[in-house]
């Protein structure tokens, strides 16, 4: 199991050697430019291509690298991959072992570097022009005479402005969680609960509503490896916490329902969909911030543009199923009933409401947009309890 994770120690070195090594190949090249903050990009001319994999052939001595194309996987680097690569017209990037994790299969984290083959010249109006293979933040066609100018000085892309699809400001991200196996929990449940709503067909108030499986530990660490970029974890709680958690971590902050919840007659309260409408109200929350779910892991590295547009417009991720009102009632599933109340209060306000359902993923939101959902001391009916539900 071959995957990129954020840039490394290991990555840095291979970096520093490619650039004095090239020279005593004769490649000329030039560095950054990624849209991605957690790679590296190198660019060169595309007839020097028998001279980079020279070059990196002897890198390899001490390093392991693979090379490939993200879609189609990786294989260890040989002067011969790079060439059918370059003879299909894959653009193809480069792995940089940092790590190997014994297990079966082993796991082989690497740093990820992007390569960009510049192609021509051609004269589309009399005038030389160079193209790179692959579409770039930075740059994009270059005149020939720039291009051999940046090239000879080593230009580095990343020293001149950010590119404007990289956010740049701080996300934080929000968990809820429960505890069942918590007997004071269970008690106040048991105390709010109405009769027979854990049998309900709907689901609501079933066990496995509540069920702690430990993800959480999981899911943090995933988002330790892939989003290293998160600045603050808010763990949001009805006071608890897991015994495995430190709590001294400078990126932890474990949150009660009491700090958010500022109607407190409203507590305690099991129901999810009320928590969510609370959650701007966290003390220190960054504007910008992404919902995570414990269930939620993330496989592979991620970036701030993932999820955000660099003007703070959030990424939106559909699923394949629709909320369709006029199908739904008390008899469907509460969240399929928040569905139905969210389009409902959209019309109100808009020409045209969409009805995708959003995937069960990271959910990026904007804390100072959120609405204010509490009427005269009530909820509104975006997340208002069904009948029968047994939840609070």
């Amino acid at each position: 199991m071959v995957y990129a994770v954020p840039f490394g120690p290991n990555g840095e070195r291979f970096m520093r050697t490619l650039k004095q090594s090239a020279k005593l190949y004769g490649v000329r090249l030039m560095f950054g430019g990624s849209s991605r903050v957690e790679t590296r990009m190198v660019h060169f001319d595309a007839e020097s291509v028998d001279a980079f994999c020279r070059c990196l052939v002897e890198q390899c001595a001490d390093q392991t690298v693979y090379v490939g194309v993200a879609e189609h996987g990786w294989q260890r680097f040989t002067p011969s991959a790079v060439k059918r690569m370059v003879a299909r017209a894959h653009p193809f990037d480069l792995l940089v072992t940092e790590t190997l994790i014994a297990s079966d299969p082993p796991h082989v984290r690497c740093s990820h570097i992007e390569v960009a083959l510049w192609d021509g010249p051609s004269q589309p109006d009399g005038v030389e022009y160079r193209d790179p293979n692959r579409s770039l933040a930075v740059v994009g066609r270059l005149r020939s005479k720039t291009f051999d100018k940046l090239s000879l000085a080593g230009h580095d892309f990343d020293g001149e402005f950010p590119t404007s699809e990289q956010p740049t400001f701080p996300i934080d991200v929000v968990y809820t969680w429960v505890d069942d196996s918590d007997e004071a929990w269970q008690e106040q449940r048991k105390e709010y609960e109405e009769p027979g709503s854990r049998d309900s067909p709907r689901g609501d108030g079933g066990d496995e509503r509540f069920r702690n499986r430990n993800e959480l530990k999981y899911s943090l660490r995933s988002l330790e490896l892939f989003a290293p970029w998160v600045r603050r974890i808010h763990l949001v709680t009805a006071d608890q916490c897991p015994s495995w958690l430190n709590l001294d971590h400078p990126k932890i902050n474990l949150v009660s329902h009491r700090d958010i919840f500022a109607d407190q007659a409203w507590l305690p309260t099991f129901n999810s969909s009320a928590i969510e409408t609370q959650l701007h109200h966290i003390e220190g929350l960054s504007t910008k911030f992404l919902y995570f779910n414990d269930d939620v892991f993330l496989g592979r590295s991620c970036d701030p543009s993932d999820f955000f547009y660099s003007n703070g417009i959030l990424k939106f991720f559909p699923s394949n199923h629709r909320a369709y009102e006029g199908d739904i009632d008390c008899s469907s599933q509460a969240y399929i009933q928040a569905d139905r109340n969210a389009i409902q209060l959209f019309r109100q306000m808009m020409p045209a409401v969409g009805r995708s359902m959003v995937s069960h993923a990271p959910l990026p939101a904007v804390a100072n947009c959120w609405p204010n959902l509490r009427t005269g001391g009530r909820t509104s009916s975006l997340c208002a309890h069904p009948p029968g539900s047994g939840l609070r």
